[in-house]
């Protein structure tokens, strides 16, 4: 046993240590548990051992104890004498460590070195034992350390960023509910310093390579996600959802921010999506909260119809101001910046989330908000001139939230199909050579998802047919009549959306005579797409169809349909 503690001390001088060695061993001892019992009873008291002889001193010992800790030890704790002291002492030791580089300052590489692991040793310990004072004098600690300093004293900015993060996860361990009467104000700094290091990590402040960026994100998500999930109230989380949706409501798009290169511009949209990104963290807070508690005394709708505002706001504010730089100024190559068609994405993601996973809390008003949204969205997507690969992300995030809203929330729409099929037209558009966005016009996947999505569309899935109930007949009755149930159902849901597919069909002549498809292998894909769309009319609509048409559009019409008898019931999506 004294030999491999040896073994890790030289490794770890060597800045070599390889704690994944040390894990595995442990979890091997723990799957053995009965006949690693004796070894892990000596090695836990040699380590609280040296522990009380280890002073000020970073031994060995530390970063095995640090390691082990991480594992699940449910039967060491229970079973093996000493080891509950194990996770104090080093609490003790790091706490202690802490405290004395705090008074005497960050004076050399190793100072920095032991504070960057002694913080994120900290934050990983559970603090069943920690009072509230420590707490307080924790965060004195922490308040009288000269981060900024650091940079300008010639330290490495990829290791003094590593201290900042490990800083804030300390302040979401500190901040809890019952630390003091400041919970809101508190809960703010966290969020504002959230925002703040994630903007710098993504300005490459945490270090070049994909992986320590991810690394680091990921980290920073955990510190975030431990303070919204174990230390704030409920009240205190709806408090903290209506100021982000203040936050996301006031903000403006400032008149001379329209150049690609303004960094103010950047930053201000790079902010936004950070709200988004808190948003989701919030609500799916609250959602846990129902489900616990099963309370459903709260206007959870409100507080969502808050939100949605606040999305809907904004989602202008970035569309229809970037479409109106490309009017006013044609020297702008891409004024709907990469920025600003990620905070899109965070928009699509939080709609998606809400619609999967917060859908109790969704009123009819909101879910038409949403239909408006993802319409605004496809409509404005066909006028912006952009050559980056996200378009396509946004385009598929659009049908992505549609389907759900087809196969999950299908009940809703009613009498809104015409807010359905406006949308379908705009995401039909985007692949005519009239679209700005050369991107979605000639993605192959986009054209794939649109297809799918009106199948969607015209042929309801089981789960939204909504049967009225089970036969009370007997057994060898009941798959039939749930059988006539749900075609009936079926029938009732394409009724209500006939008359409105009758337009579409129009409308899908129209720009198939009078515009070009970008690829022409694209408009032979969504004219057999629109086979399900035959399927759906009756007779009647279909001569409906007809008599809308001129001479040109009756020839095109015609051939199509011939295309369907004669193949459309091969297709499928």
């Amino acid at each position: 046993m004294n030999k491999n503690l040896n073994s890790y001390k030289v490794l770890n001088e060597q800045t070599v240590l390889n704690n994944e060695i040390v894990e595995s061993v442990w979890n091997n001892y723990l799957d053995q548990f009965e006949d690693s019992r004796k070894l892990m009873k000596k090695l836990t008291k040699e380590l609280n051992k040296a522990y009380s002889k280890c002073g000020n001193k970073f031994r060995a010992e530390l970063f095995v104890g640090s390691v082990i800790l991480k594992s699940k030890n449910e039967k060491a704790f229970q079973k093996i004498k000493g080891f509950d002291n194990l996770e104090e002492n080093l609490f003790n030791f790091c706490y202690s460590s802490f405290s004395l580089t705090a008074k005497s300052g960050i004076k050399t590489i190793l100072d920095l070195k032991n504070l960057i692991w002694t913080s994120r040793c900290l934050f990983e310990l559970k603090w069943k034992f920690v009072s509230k004072e420590s707490k307080k004098e924790l965060l004195r600690f922490i308040s009288t350390l000269n981060i900024n300093a650091l940079d300008a004293n010639g330290f490495n900015e990829t290791q003094v960023f590593d201290l900042k993060i490990n800083l804030f996860l300390l302040y979401c361990k500190i901040f809890s509910d019952d630390f003091d009467d400041n919970e809101l104000r508190n809960g703010l700094y966290i969020l504002s310093m959230y925002s703040v290091l994630k903007e710098g990590l993504e300005n490459n402040k945490g270090g070049n390579s994909f992986e320590s960026l991810s690394k680091r994100l990921l980290l920073l998500d955990s510190g975030l996600d431990e303070y919204i999930n174990v230390q704030v109230t409920f009240l205190n989380c709806v408090k903290l959802i209506i100021l982000v949706n203040k936050s996301i409501k006031e903000f403006q798009v400032k008149e001379d921010e329209k150049a690609e290169n303004d960094t103010d511009s950047e930053s201000s949209f790079k902010f936004l999506g950070y709200q988004y990104d808190i948003l989701i963290k919030l609500y799916k807070r609250v959602s846990k909260y129902r489900k616990e508690t099963h309370n459903e005394n709260f206007n959870y709708s409100k507080l969502a119809i808050q939100s949605f505002s606040s999305i809907l706001e904004n989602e202008r504010n970035i569309i229809f101001k970037s479409a109106k730089v490309m009017r006013d100024k044609n020297d702008l190559v891409d004024p709907f910046s990469n920025i600003k068609q990620e905070v899109i994405l965070k928009i699509l993601k939080t709609i998606r989330m809400s619609l999967t996973e917060n859908g109790w809390m969704i009123s009819q008003y909101l879910f038409e908000m949403v239909i408006i949204l993802l319409s605004n969205l496809a409509n404005k997507l066909i006028l912006i001139e952009s050559d980056s690969e996200l378009n396509e992300e946004i385009y598929l995030g659009i049908t992505g939230n549609l389907s759900i809203i087809l196969n999950n929330h299908r009940f809703r729409l009613n009498d809104r199909n015409h807010l359905i099929i406006k949308v379908f037209e705009s995401l039909l558009e985007c692949f005519s050579n009239e679209s700005n966005n050369r991107v979605v016009s000639s993605s192959d996947n986009c054209v794939e998802s649109f297809n799918r999505l009106l199948s969607n569309l015209c042929e309801p899935s089981n789960e939204n047919r909504k049967p009225e109930g089970r036969s009370k007949n007997k057994n060898e009755n009941k798959k039939e009549n749930e059988s006539i149930q749900l075609s009936s159902a079926s029938n009732l849901i394409k009724g209500s959306l006939r008359k409105y597919l009758v337009s579409f069909l129009v409308n899908f002549i129209y720009i198939s005579l009078n515009y070009q498809f970008r690829k022409n292998e694209h408009k032979n894909k969504i004219n057999e797409g629109m086979y399900v769309v035959f399927d759906a009319l009756t007779q009647d609509e279909l001569i409906m169809v007809n008599s809308l048409l001129d001479n040109t559009g009756r020839i095109y019409y015609k051939k199509i349909y011939g295309d369907y008898k004669k193949f459309g019931k091969w297709i499928s999506y």
